[in-house]
């Protein structure tokens, strides 16, 4: 496993093993820069795409203790109640508010609009009105929410979600989240040792597929973790498959969904075939490249030439630059092959177990 980061759960929602220079999501930057301008983000973004993990990571770079609350349906779930003796209960949102923290507000799109506009005044006037007295807010105080939606109603995906009226939507910088491919691979193969890089293809070729489709059906970032960590519990491919991927799809519609797949491997396969018809170029490309480095390594440890140094490294500097896009020619063949090698291998699979149980 690298000794970068892995993030537990990264589709998960929860548990996020924080530890130095955690691979981050595309869009972690963004967000970031959002906070820092003391701007309040909306990450909206389909189910299990990480937006949770996106605050967790945001609280570890900012050393801020992580709280967050899900669905809101009262006011008192913000601002807090007084128990039977008098006492005040403190929430979350209270205690990171007063003390200091980041602040989730997940679900807001789940929650009850009249509930939400309790945290209207703390966000605007840096004071919540709490029931035992006015709180002021912390400097390190941090607010952002999460939703699935852009906060207009329910959709054929997500049929729970309420509309936010127009002034909680203006309190807010949103931020739409994707699932993050390259991120999503690069988390599986460091924690498996590339053991179950196969699957997570077979998961991007099925999501990829189910959004051509325009099928009812979330094939998420825990189809690939979780259905990894299946497999490698022993479970078989096909069960996993069930499970994970298809969760309950209708016989028809797996067989749909199977088929979009090898139609999408098969246009693969002629990218490939267009990217690999140059390699002539590249494979000549890449060796001048080669030479070139070779040569300024060489120059760099040669007492004798230091005075025309700077000319030679200018001059090879520009020789690289001439090679650049070949180089990611290059790159991008080599990529593509390996890709395409196990999501044909993947995919045949799948689509046997799952033809042999189609209707006849």
């Amino acid at each position: 496993m690298s000794k970068t980061a892995v993030a537990k759960k990264a589709a998960g929602g929860n548990d996020l093993a924080v530890v130095e220079n955690p691979p981050v999501h595309v869009v972690y930057s963004d967000v970031l820069k959002m906070i820092k301008a003391g701007d309040n983000p909306l990450l909206i973004g389909p189910s299990g795409c990480g937006k949770t993990t996106i605050a967790q990571q945001l609280a570890s770079t900012l050393k801020v203790p992580f709280s967050y609350l899900g669905k809101v349906t009262a006011d008192f779930q913000i601002k807090g109640y007084m128990d039977a003796q008098g006492r005040p209960v403190h929430t979350t949102f209270r205690k990171a508010y007063e003390n200091g923290g980041l602040f989730l507000f997940d679900e807001l799109d789940s929650s009850e609009p009249d509930a939400i506009t309790s945290a209207h005044a703390a966000l605007e006037n840096g004071v919540l009105d709490a029931p035992d007295g006015l709180i002021k807010r912390h400097p390190k105080f941090f607010f952002m929410a999460a939703a699935n939606t852009w906060g207009h109603g329910a959709t054929l995906d997500y049929v729970g979600r309420n509309r936010l009226d127009g002034a909680t939507l203006d309190r807010f910088a949103t931020k739409f989240v994707d699932y993050d491919e390259d991120l999503e691979s690069r988390l599986i193969h460091e924690k498996y040792d590339g053991g179950q890089d196969s699957w997570v293809k077979t998961v991007q070729t099925a999501r990829a597929a189910v959004r051509l489709l325009g099928m009812r059906h979330i094939v998420s970032l825990r189809a690939s973790f979780r259905g990894a960590a299946l497999l490698e519990a022993g479970m078989d491919r096909k069960q996993v498959a069930e499970s994970r991927l298809f969760r309950g799809l209708p016989e028809e519609d797996k067989i749909k969904l199977v088929e979009k797949m090898k139609t999408s491997l098969g246009n693969l396969k002629n990218e490939l075939g267009n990217a690999l018809s140059t390699h002539g170029d590249v494979k000549d490309g890449l060796q001048e490249v080669t030479e070139t480095l070779e040569a300024f390594a060489k120059l760099m440890e040669s007492k004798d030439e230091i005075s025309d140094l700077s000319a030679r490294a200018t001059a090879v500097i520009k020789k690289l630059g001439k090679f650049e896009n070949t180089v990611t020619r290059a790159e991008n063949a080599i990529d593509a092959a390996e890709q395409f090698k196990d999501r044909v291998a993947a995919a045949q699979r799948d689509a046997l177990a799952i033809l042999k149980r189609a209707p006849k």
